[in-house]
């Protein structure tokens, strides 16, 4: 806990410190290159009702940036990967990241590879103008209890980071 004597210290110090700076330039605005975007996924209800008129409110809302949260079947809300993009660039915004869960089903232990239908999900978001994909789960159902086993895991993970990169890359 600070004592009385620092507090006031302390206060001193940043007073004096104030005076010797006219006020406006403690209070100019430092210019910014910081673009803030929108996760899709805080209005997926209506993005599961309405895409195109809920990403053209958000390109009214000013908003440029958006990242996905649904790719199901194939398709972004709906729409194949090539005419999801044309929406987008039609409303000026871009889609730099997004979520797609990979799960141990997309994994072959065997091979050590992915599944086809895992490498069309990488290939989608390439097409759709994606530079990272993004897991927000885990890869098992259950609690990883075992440091051998999250080391398996990770093996997984580094090897969706290479294939990921070897596609995204080029966006």
């Amino acid at each position: 806990m600070t004592s009385r004597r620092q507090f006031i210290k302390n206060n001193t110090a940043l007073m004096g410190g104030i005076a010797f700076f006219p006020g406006e330039v403690l209070l100019q605005k430092k210019k910014t290159n910081a673009v803030f975007g929108l996760q899709l996924y805080s209005v997926r209800e209506d993005m599961a009702k309405d895409p195109i008129g809920t990403l053209k409110k958000v390109a009214e809302m000013g908003y440029t940036v958006v990242g996905n949260s649904n790719y199901e079947n194939g398709k972004f809300y709906g729409y194949s990967p090539k005419e999801f993009r044309k929406i987008l660039k039609d409303l000026g915004l871009s889609i730099p990241t997004g979520h797609s869960p990979l799960w141990l089903k997309d994994w072959i232990e065997s091979r050590k590879d992915f599944t086809d239908a895992w490498k069309k999900t990488i290939d989608d978001a390439a097409t759709v103008g994606l530079k990272y994909v993004i897991s927000p789960a885990w890869l098992e159902d259950k609690p990883t209890t075992s440091l051998s086993r999250v080391k398996e895991l990770m093996e997984v993970f580094n090897k969706f980071e290479k294939e990921k990169k070897k596609v995204l890359d080029g966006n």
